[in-house]
């Protein structure tokens, strides 16, 4: 061929390359066009325009169908709910002056109709998702009408509610169930109420009135049941009224003090003013100690037992700690090397001191002196008694002091006794008494030589950890700047890797364009497409084919490269059965399986296969390890994969071929980036496939290792996380494929 026929030809190629490129540019805006009529098509039926509808030639044939079909569907169901609506108000209008509330499963409102607002006061609109329980004046109300049954048919029951200015009103009520989960409540008013009832519920809300101001909690017991409790009560047991309503009181109060509680029932007017303390369950597990008085009344109704209840259990408390508290005073007191005592404000006699004070005065010992008793010692002992007399009486406004004195034994004729004064005082500041602290200083001259031999070396030792604080700050602050420079060449580094990533997205991003349109060209010549051509230039087309295939491949790993790194800066997580990736993976590798005439069997030794990993990464694995097992297999080889069970928590996939094999020095450097072992030979392949493999797993928490020997194949060894047992699994079907085993 003549160098004028290859500018021709090569011409011929630029310009088909432009007219592929104009046409795919039309058919991207073609897309666009599209995507936007079905976008505002389905923005308007959103909107409430049913009656949009689309054209052929907007959007396609099958597009324009599906929307159409889809518009219609939508008609009918509007239709539908309108007449459901006119048929909900037909029924709103027949209520008159009753109610009907439509309850979900979890008998919380969902619609009203009727006549709610002079009914109960509450306007429709608030009371909207509210607990069908918030119209009934107490829990128990509530809990009596469900306890009727759930028969459609059943009678009305009698019910008290709460209406929105606190006042009481009685309806009859029927709460019917639906098998679907959800309920209908109906609420008839009762226009005639008997006066009688009218006065009990006046009654009951002049007692619970009266029942809220007392600080003690009352309860009304007929019967051995409680009938009726106050807020205060309710609260001290941490119960509900609707927990104690209805219930047995021995029910309620330890098993120890079930025979006094059965007692107090059983006395009947002998218990009237009876108290005693009972020790009642909580309904957290703790229990609280009440203190119980007992009143008894009888009316035509029978006996009734008002309990006044008052909560001692933190007086008890409270006695404990204070109690507690003494006992570590007196401790303390008797731990001290200091004589310590506490003395009256009017007399000076000693109301407390502990057995050191009682040993520095010569006293007797666990006797406590009187005030003249006293005064005799302090003027017997210290040469100046008359002095020290008067400190310790202390001044009329309580203040302390400090005196020292001369104090004389006959074991000792001149000891120092520094004496000090702190006035006791009351929650109100009245001053109760005096503290007087003795301490014995005769050998202070002596500790104090010695302190000041201590204070000069410590003062050496300051000296020195000076000098070594400013020498460790120079060093901090040298590595303060250190830091500082280390930081700034991170931060550029960090920019200077963001820049290579960017920069090699973008260019194997426009590399692969011009690659595709050469293969493609190639192989159009290669098939005779394009004309009929030599044997030479067949010869050099196969190389240049080869060669841009190859070059595809740098490519594609390049760009997997790329996207893999900006998806590993956050994982997402799924569960998914792992044979399903594997048996994809090695359908996607069929073309290249069959050109080598390789042998492909997979087995699985477990029936748990599903693992909880990022499935598109867990992918690349696949692609990565499978893919250089039939690329380094020799034709007519085997590759066997392997699923088992690893150790907790873990699944292990095992890819074994029969390749060229990887020396043993070089198994460890396998996984480094842009290392190709030296078995490779011209395969190809930029070394960064592993290495991607091995971050991906890393970053699941999982690893991967490699078992070869040159010239008879690899073992790569990789383990996934397995998805909690709570997860469903999903057993791996039959495969036709030959070689395939299943698990047991």
């Amino acid at each position: 061929m003549s160098e004028i026929q290859v500018i021709w030809l090569l011409g011929g190629l630029a310009l088909a390359l432009l007219a592929l490129a104009g046409w795919a540019v039309s058919l991207a805006r073609r897309a666009t066009v599209i995507r936007q009529r079905l976008v505002g098509a389905l923005h308007d039926l959103g909107a409430g325009g049913s009656g949009r509808r689309l054209h052929e030639d907007e959007v396609g044939t099958e597009a324009a169908a599906t929307f159409n079909q889809m518009a219609r569907d939508l008609d009918m169901q509007v239709e539908g709910t309108r007449d459901s609506l006119v048929r909900l108000r037909s029924l709103a209008a027949g209520l008159s002056d009753r109610v009907l509330m439509a309850l979900n499963d979890d008998d919380e409102v969902q619609e009203v109709l009727g006549g709610l607002t002079a009914l109960t006061g509450h306007q429709v609109t608030l009371v909207i998702g509210r607990h069908a329980s918030f119209f009934f004046a107490s829990v128990a109300e509530w809990e009596k009408l469900q306890a009727v049954g759930t028969a459609a048919e059943k009678e009305p029951v009698a019910v008290a509610l709460r209406r929105q200015d606190g006042e009481l009103c009685r309806c009859m009520a029927t709460l019917m169930r639906q098998d679907s989960g959800d309920s209908h409540l109906v609420l008839t008013p009762l226009p005639d109420v008997v006066a009688a009832d009218q006065e009990e519920i006046s009654a009951e809300s002049r007692f619970s009135a009266f029942a809220g101001a007392l600080p003690d909690g009352l309860a009304v017991v007929a019967d051995g049941v409680i009938v009726s409790v106050s807020p205060r009560f309710v609260a001290m047991l941490g119960a509900h009224e609707g927990e104690l309503v209805g219930r047995k009181l021995m029910d309620l109060v330890v098993p120890s003090d079930a025979v006094t509680t059965a007692s107090l029932v059983a006395a009947g007017r002998d218990a009237d003013g009876a108290q005693t303390e009972l020790t009642f369950l909580h309904p957290h597990g703790q229990t609280v100690t009440l203190a119980v008085t007992v009143g008894c009344m009888e009316d035509e109704g029978g006996r009734l037992y008002l309990l006044s209840a008052r909560d001692v259990s933190f007086a008890r408390s409270r006695r404990r700690r204070l109690e507690k508290t003494a006992a570590w005073l007196a401790a303390a007191l008797e731990a001290s090397e200091d004589g310590l005592a506490v003395l009256t404000a009017q007399g000076g006699r000693p109301v407390v001191a502990n057995a050191r004070f009682l040993e520095m005065m010569h006293l007797e010992p666990g006797r406590l002196p009187s005030a003249a008793r006293l005064d005799a010692v302090l003027e017997q002992r210290f040469a100046d008694g008359g002095k020290v007399r008067a400190f310790l009486a202390g001044r009329p406004d309580g203040e302390g002091g400090h005196l020292t004195a001369t104090f004389a034994t006959e074991e000792q004729p001149a000891r120092m006794l520094q004496l000090s004064r702190l006035p006791a005082r009351d929650g109100h500041g009245r001053v109760l008494g005096t503290l007087v602290v003795a301490r014995d200083v005769s050998q202070d001259s002596q500790a104090r030589e010695h302190l000041m031999v201590r204070l000069e070396k410590l003062e050496s030792s300051v000296g020195t950890a000076r000098e070594e604080s400013r020498r460790q700050a120079d060093q901090q602050g040298s590595l303060e700047a250190e830091a500082a420079s280390l930081r700034k060449e991170n931060s550029e580094l960090l920019e200077r890797e963001e820049m290579k990533t960017n920069m090699l997205g973008n260019f194997t991003h426009e590399m692969q364009n011009p690659l595709v349109s050469i293969r493609g060209y190639n192989e159009m010549m290669l098939r005779g497409d394009l004309g009929e051509i030599t044997a030479e230039q067949r010869q050099g087309l196969d190389v240049a084919l080869r060669n841009a295939k190859r070059l595809a491949g740098l490519v594609e790993q390049l760009m997997i490269f790329a996207r893999t790194e900006d998806a590993l800066t956050e994982l997402t997580l799924e569960t998914f059965p792992v044979w399903v990736l594997l048996e994809e993976n090695i359908a996607l590798l069929g073309d290249r399986v069959k050109e080598k005439n390789l042998k492909v069997t997979t087995r699985y030794d477990t029936q748990n296969l599903t693992v909880l990993a990022d499935r598109n990464l867990t992918a690349q694995v696949f692609s990565n390890v499978l893919g250089n097992a039939v690329k380094y297999s020799r034709d007519g080889g085997e590759i066997a994969v392997t699923v088992r069970p690893g150790a907790m928590d873990e699944l292990v996939v095992d890819v074994r071929d029969t390749g060229v094999g990887i020396p043993q020095d070089e198994q460890d450097r396998v996984f480094i980036r842009g290392f190709r072992a030296s078995t490779s030979g011209g395969t190809g392949g930029s070394g960064i496939g592993l290495a991607l493999v091995q971050e991906i797993l890393k970053r699941h928490g999982c690893q991967i290792r490699v078992d070869s020997r040159p010239g008879e194949g690899s073992t790569f060894s990789f383990t996934l996380p397995l998805a909690p047992e709570d997860e469903p699994g999903e057993a791996a079907p039959r495969s036709d494929r030959p070689g395939n085993v299943q698990p047991a």
